[in-house]
């Protein structure tokens, strides 16, 4: 009886950790999205000069994105190592157990972060390799 109330406990806990990492996830997703629409409406003057001097819309999108990769690296990186060492440390205090590094999830700490990243930031840098040049600088 014990048991199976504990199994059922930790497969609700299961489900409640995975609904709470897809909000999280989407947060993140729209959180950069936002940054990288910010970003790109500051800089249309900018955008507006590269595409004067020749640079192609698909070399915005692509600059745009490797923003956004950078971005996720980071993220992923930082995210990791905070997590890390906040678990490493807090775990003993609250959970009472003892908490190890798993390096194989920085790789997915990265891998996630980056796709995150990317995928908030498709609208934002479409938008951006659409700006026409001349007609962005009569508007100031």
């Amino acid at each position: 009886q014990i048991v199976s109330t504990q199994i059922e406990t930790n497969k609700m806990m299961n489900k409640t950790s995975v609904i709470f990492l897809i909000i999280i996830l989407f947060v993140g997703s729209i959180s950069i999205g936002n940054y990288m629409w910010a970003n790109v409406n500051e800089r249309k003057k900018e955008i507006g000069i590269l595409r004067m001097i020749g640079t192609l819309k698909s070399e915005i999108y692509k600059i745009l994105l490797v923003k956004a990769t950078v971005l996720g690296l980071f993220g992923g990186i930082l995210g990791y190592l905070l997590g890390t060492i906040s678990a490493y440390y807090l775990g003993p205090v609250f959970a009472q157990i003892q908490v190890s590094p798993i390096p194989i999830f920085v790789l997915w700490a990265v891998l996630i972060s980056v796709g995150i990243s990317i995928l908030g930031s498709i609208l934002p840098a479409y938008f951006a390799a659409k700006i026409e040049p001349f007609s962005n600088m009569q508007e100031e």
